[in-house]
């Protein structure tokens, strides 16, 4: 396998060039990869961040705002992903107590029993 021939090309224009478009080329295959094996449990590859992203703030909970931040995906909409995990049971969300305003979010415990499911 060569990456002129997968990427059809003649060549590059310089060793930089062929470096970053094989980081990319690299990349998108591997994300391919993980969007098929994650399609399989009925979640995004965004969702999946935003499980991983809570499962490590476990016993906590996590402001939505800080999520959006913290998340791999930053065009992401997070609010969304949210709500197809809470219909999952896999997260719930909460008012903060001394801040109505702000919304924290926290995985649950079928949240975490995926993790053991996808190894």
């Amino acid at each position: 396998m060569s990456l002129k021939k997968d990427i059809q090309t003649k060549g590059f224009h310089s060793e930089q060039e062929k470096i970053i478009v094989n980081l990319i080329h690299t990349a998108a295959f591997f994300e391919s990869k993980f969007n098929q094996f994650i399609k399989q449990f009925g979640l995004s590859p965004q969702q999946y961040n935003v499980l991983r992203i809570l499962r490590g703030q476990v016993p906590n909970a996590i402001l939505s705002g800080e999520l959006q931040h913290i998340m791999l995906h930053k065009t992401s909409n997070a609010t969304g992903l949210v709500d197809k995990l809470i219909e999952n049971g896999y997260v719930v969300r909460e008012k903060k107590e001394d801040d109505q305003r702000k919304i924290l979010v926290s995985i649950t415990n079928q949240g975490l029993a995926f993790f053991s499911k996808v190894r």
